[in-house]
Order: structure tokens, then C-alpha cells, then sequence
């Protein structure tokens, strides 16, 4: 069994060496094509998921600014009250500091 692993190993490496130089020639400059290619194809795909979250972001302050303004609308009745009544804590706070 090991005898097999080793002939097949041994074996291996003589096709290696006798075919180095005709793959070395016509290897290489495909290898490095497919590693250009796959480069740029990294770089765009940044670039492009950096697009999305930007459009993302941008909606999402459009919504974020719709939900808020219908929020304020729906409590604007309420909004006199609640600032009466924080001045009414301001001037009760005042009270108390004054007599520290």
C-alpha cells in the first residue's frame, strides 16, 4: 500500500518535470489572465455592493424622515400640553435649587 502511494508519487513528479517547461509556457499566461479577471471582477463587485448600500442608506433616510413627520403629526395636539408641563418641572426644579 505504501509501496503504491510511493510509486504513484514518484511517478507524478517524473511527468511533472519532463512537462514543467511546455506547462510553464502555456500555463502561465492564462494563470495570469484568470488572476487579472478575478481582480477586477472583485473590484466591481465592491464597487457595486458600495453602490447599493449607499442607494440603501439614502432610502432609508427618506422613509426615516416620513415615519418621523407622520409621527409629529399624529402628536401635534398633544404638544402644547407637554410643553407646559416641562416647564412646569423646569420651574419646580429651580424652586429646589434655589433653596440648596
Amino acid at each position: 500500500m505504501k509501496s503504491n502511494k510511493f510509486l504513484i508519487g514518484l511517478s507524478m513528479g517524473v511527468l511533472g518535470c519532463k512537462f514543467y517547461t511546455s506547462l510553464k509556457k502555456n500555463m502561465k499566461p492564462q494563470a495570469v489572465k484568470v488572476l487579472r479577471n478575478a481582480i477586477a471582477f472583485g473590484e466591481n463587485t465592491k464597487n457595486f455592493f458600495m453602490e447599493v448600500t449607499e442607494n440603501a442608506q439614502a432610502l432609508n433616510k427618506e422613509s426615516y424622515k416620513k415615519i418621523n413627520y407622520s409621527n409629529i403629526k399624529e402628536n401635534e395636539p398633544y404638544l402644547p400640553e407637554k410643553i407646559s408641563d416641562l416647564q412646569n418641572q423646569l420651574i419646580q426644579v429651580q424652586k429646589q435649587l434655589s433653596k440648596l
